[in-house]
């Protein structure tokens, strides 16, 4: 039998409560079966599910909180300063672990996958891709905030922009509306990374920065727009 580890970034997502129920009721009744089904056709005997060890686990700015199971949590959202969740599922009679984490920075949003069985590589890649697709409905656009170089290419086009805007093209038509547009992407780029975490918590406190996000994109948008229409007509009356 071959022992096969692997480690995957997982996409950003949003992680409510469905979700939890949803990928906790695939490793505690889904994921045991199959395993057990494969370690049977290894073995040739008859597999005890009782061996398989579930835990949840809840990381927040005050400490941890350990859960057998989902149906322990009564509260209607995840606390506020929620910073991490873990799932994990072990097998100590057949060598099988893993963690899914997910965390509000991508450093800690991953799955990890240890199993020792004849076709180990195949059956730790379906795991991966069946809780990717319960996953699949919940997936967000907030990695683009925490790459490497969406930074780089930010900041070498702001900069480039900055340079042919106040030092080059003096003269440029549309200098005012240029400067505008970079002043307002820029604060509009920096307010969706304070609020666009890696993995989004369904919390009271991140509704209501939803609410006040929406609130300030669209007014910048709005001063943008009224204000490049206002310079345009300002400039065809005068001329």
């Amino acid at each position: 039998m071959a022992k096969f580890k692997i480690d995957k970034k997982i996409c950003s997502t949003k992680v409510d409560k469905q979700l939890i129920e949803d990928i906790e009721k695939y490793l505690t009744e889904r994921l045991p079966l199959k395993l057990a089904g494969q370690i049977e056709s290894d073995l040739d005997e008859k597999y005890d599910l009782s061996d398989f060890r579930y835990s949840l686990v809840l990381f927040d700015k005050f400490g941890k909180e350990e859960f057998e199971t989902f149906k322990e949590f009564h509260r209607d959202k995840l606390p506020n300063d929620t910073k991490r969740l873990t799932f994990n599922l072990t097998s100590k009679y057949r060598e099988f672990d893993l963690t899914l984490s997910f965390g509000k920075d991508r450093l800690y949003s991953e799955i990890s996958i240890e199993i020792n069985s004849k076709n180990a590589r195949e059956l730790a890649n379906g795991i991966v891709h069946e809780i990717n697709q319960l996953t699949e409905e919940n997936k967000t656009i907030h990695h683009v905030f925490h790459g490497k170089w969406p930074w780089v290419l930010y900041v070498i086009l702001l900069t480039s922009m900055s340079i042919s805007t106040w030092s080059i093209f003096d003269n440029f038509k549309y200098q005012k509306e240029t400067r505008l547009f970079i002043l307002l992407t820029s604060l509009a780029f920096f307010i969706i990374k304070q609020f666009s975490p890696y993995s989004y918590f369904d919390t009271k406190l991140n509704s209501k920065r939803d609410s006040a996000t929406k609130w300030l994109l669209n007014g910048l948008a709005g001063v943008f727009i009224f204000g490049v229409i206002a310079v345009y007509l300002r400039k065809l009356l005068i001329e």
